[in-house]
């Protein structure tokens, strides 16, 4: 379904909104995460209960919880995904949402597994983050429906909704890797995919979306870094490296990977082990221009045209970048 309005005009709203929202303070009730020591509180809620069905038990630890949810809104994700499983994504996300905005955190054994559902979404969370496609915009909501699309049933939350939750995810190294590389490796096979007659301006959304997705990744790490200083700041880059060099496991379906997806995810992989520990959270803003320089390159772009799409996406990551930073300073 082609968006009601462009892509360019939302940004622009959107971006705005974002900051507004998340500028009233929610990170500060996530920072540091630990607000309780169990799931209790989470497997209870009405949203998780309902999410998980049969599934669901009252008394569940964290494993047994994470297990649960990505039971119900994974499964096997070697097909189109079944309306079921987004709708229990929706219900799952709404739930964690609440967890983090009422400012209760999210236990550390929780946000792996969750992480790793989420992940199974990818698709879908780059959409929410680039935040220009009016679909995604106006299921958002918390009461927004799913879909179908040709390849499976789709599931969005509102941009604003999602930072948040990607935040408190992250305050586990392991959490963030495993996110930040479902988008590495499903960003690169789609841009791989895209058929030879698409046209510039189809091309050039799928690979600023991945960008700006990136950029919030980006933002992300920035924040949490400065947020732990020092010595614990420098572990969690550690995990986070380590991890990053190896491909994803989770991913939203069997998208193969091609020759052209493998050059951009190993050419990237392989900046990651010259890094200088200062410079680690710097380096990650380069991916999404690396992804795109990668891209025009195996496609033979002109000189001219491959400078305009790696500006293209320097841009449009810069910008996610800078709207995460700025609201949680």
């Amino acid at each position: 379904m082609k968006p009601s309005l462009s892509r360019r005009r939302i940004h622009t709203v959107l971006a705005g909104l974002t900051a507004l929202v998340l500028a009233t303070g929610v990170w500060r009730l996530v920072e540091g995460g630990d607000a309780t020591s169990d799931c209790g509180s989470l497997a209870r809620s009405p949203a998780m209960v309902s999410a998980l069905g049969p599934g669901h038990s009252g008394d569940m630890t964290c494993p047994e919880l994470g297990d649960a949810v990505k039971s119900a809104t994974t499964g096997d994700s070697s097909g189109p995904r079944p309306e079921e499983r987004a709708n229990a994504m929706k219900k799952v996300f709404n739930a964690v949402s609440d967890s983090v905005e009422v400012g209760r955190g999210l236990p550390a054994e929780i946000r792996r597994p969750l992480a790793e559902a989420l992940a199974g979404y990818t698709d879908d969370l780059q959409e929410v983050l680039d935040g220009t496609n009016s679909r995604y915009h106006d299921a958002g909501g918390p009461s927004g429906a799913v879909w179908k699309g040709t390849d499976g049933f789709h599931v969005s939350v509102y941009k604003t909704s999602l930072v948040p939750v990607l935040r408190a995810l992250s305050e586990s190294p392991e959490a963030y890797a495993v996110l930040r590389n479902a988008q590495t490796d499903w960003g690169a096979r789609t841009l791989a995919a895209a058929p030879a007659d698409s046209s510039d301006a189809a091309l050039m959304t799928l690979v600023t979306v991945n960008a700006a997705a990136l950029g919030t990744y980006d933002g992300i790490a920035a924040d949490i870094v400065r947020a732990k200083k020092g010595t614990s700041g420098e572990e969690w880059a550690d995990t986070v490296y380590g991890s990053l060099r190896e491909p994803s496991r989770f991913l939203p379906r069997a998208v193969p990977s091609t020759a052209v997806s493998d050059e951009i995810t190993r050419g990237w992989r392989e900046t990651l082990s010259t890094v200088p520990d200062n410079e680690r959270i710097d380096h990650l803003k380069k991916q999404g221009t690396h992804t795109c320089g990668a891209w025009s390159d195996a496609h033979e772009f002109t000189a001219e045209k491959r400078a305009a799409c790696v500006s293209d996406c320097r841009g449009r990551a810069e910008g996610s970048y800078q709207d995460v930073v700025r609201s949680l300073s």
